[in-house]
């Protein structure tokens, strides 16, 4: 069982959002700084942030998938377009919000195996921090 929640705390002023990810056990987590930012949570089908891609099918490495390895290719300050083509796939958008021109987007894959997956925050199209479970 897995679920996502999320909720807003203010701390000086500065918007902070939390996102809770519940899962049968303790996931690996790389992160930066926390967002300082709101987020509003939406189901929404994943769109492509990076800016003159028109495609929705990336051309994928022959290495691609959501995996322990790839994951650990990813690199803060990445463009989204790099992240999917590691990964040979779009993201489904979590959630989304834009704040004084800063877009701050959170998107999910799932990986191979009983409730594998990775997230992923992206502010402006570069990846700001990432977690996975599972991964293999």
């Amino acid at each position: 069982m897995k679920f996502f929640t999320s909720f807003l705390i203010s701390v000086g002023g500065l918007y902070f959002t939390v996102l809770i990810v519940a899962c049968d056990s303790t996931p690996t987590s790389l992160s930066s700084s926390p967002s300082p930012l709101p987020s509003s949570t939406s189901k929404t089908p994943a769109s492509n942030p990076s800016a003159g891609s028109t495609s929705k099918t990336p051309t994928s490495s022959p290495s691609a998938g959501v995996t322990m390895a790839n994951f650990s290719q990813l690199k803060t300050g990445m463009a989204y377009a790099q992240v999917v083509k590691i990964l040979g796939k779009d993201g489904e958008e979590i959630s989304s919000n834009e704040i004084s021109g800063i877009k701050t987007v959170m998107y999910k894959w799932d990986g191979n195996g009983f409730g594998a997956n990775m997230n992923a925050m992206f502010q402006n199209g570069k990846l700001m921090s990432k977690s996975q479970f599972g991964l293999k």
